[in-house]
């Protein structure tokens, strides 16, 4: 291959890559006539003391099997997951088309490889003529399955079929195999230091396990948490995720919570692109602590 070919193609490489980075925005309108959403409403000033909601859309595509989360978080000294704006100020190429919602919702639940999560996508919401944006977004995809624990549970698998495992059960499994190390679930807040991944020392390993089982309305729910390191002291640890939450079938995730998030001091870019630094929970240490091995969460507001 030339080299006029090889500069080329990296060339060609980082156009698309520059233009596909431009695209932030998902409009609502259009995401609710392509797909089924289901949407709920999280409170949070009991949970993580920041007043405010959290509002989650379950995306599902025709195809069944499984979904992208779509969390919309608060930030602090706003009221409001929402900032009012001019439609026309927003950059034409940065409006997702519809046509290419497929390649942000769908693509990444067939590759393992492009189903981490991002915090890179907002969503556009039309309200009475007027046009509002999400301050901060978590975009997750999720698989669904149903088989024994004998089988492997890959990262990013809802598996309503496996065997109970509550956090402190797993500690306790922890520390018979790894009796050398910290707990990788607890450790950050007991040491105030971040933990890496035991075993294999790699994020790839992360597993999303069941704990609970209950009906909510006649209807069965499941109750997970996510076994993941803190391996993060200086920003998010999105890789985490929703860490424990409640799904039902045909409704999504009903429930959760968002340590990685509410934990921080964090960098957030607002439309014109002013950074501000803000405090995004007064929860203490022992507090969120209690919270990972109670396996609390928040739970929607449609479903009291």
């Amino acid at each position: 291959m030339s080299k006029s070919i090889i500069i080329y193609i990296v060339i060609f490489g980082m156009v698309s890559l520059s233009v596909k980075a431009q695209k932030k925005f998902l409009m609502l309108d259009s995401l609710t006539e392509k797909y089924s959403i289901k949407h709920y409403t999280l409170k949070t000033d009991s949970f993580y003391f920041v007043k405010g909601d959290i509002e989650l859309y379950n995306i599902m595509p025709s195809k069944k099997g499984s979904f992208a989360l779509i969390s919309v978080l608060p930030v602090q000294t706003y009221t409001d997951l929402w900032e009012k704006v001019n439609f026309e100020d927003i950059p034409e190429n940065e409006v997702i088309n519809p046509k290419s919602y497929r390649d942000y919702l769908e693509r990444p639940l067939l590759w393992e490889k492009d189903r981490a999560p991002r915090l890179d996508l907002k969503l556009i919401k039309k309200v009475d003529g007027a046009y509002y944006i999400s301050r901060f977004c978590l975009v997750e995809y999720f698989i669904l399955a149903h088989h024994g624990s004998e089988l492997n549970t890959p990262r990013h698998v809802i598996n309503t079929g496996q065997s109970l495992m509550s956090i402190r059960e797993m500690e306790v499994v922890f520390k018979k195999n790894f009796p050398d190390h910290s707990f990788i679930m607890t450790s950050f807040f007991t040491k105030n230091f971040p933990s890496v991944m035991i075993p294999y020392g790699s994020n790839d390993y992360m597993r999303i396990y069941l704990s609970k089982v209950y009906q909510i309305h006649g209807e069965k729910a499941y109750q997970f948490w996510t076994y993941a390191p803190w391996n993060k002291s200086d920003g998010f640890a999105e890789e985490r995720g929703i860490d424990r939450f409640l799904y039902i079938p045909e409704k999504g995730i009903v429930g959760g919570s968002y340590d990685f998030y509410f934990k921080y001091f964090s960098t957030v870019r607002t439309l014109n692109y002013h950074l501000e630094k803000r405090k995004l929970s007064e929860l203490d240490t022992n507090q969120m602590l209690e919270n990972i091995l109670e396996e609390r969460i928040m739970v929607a507001e449609e479903l009291k």
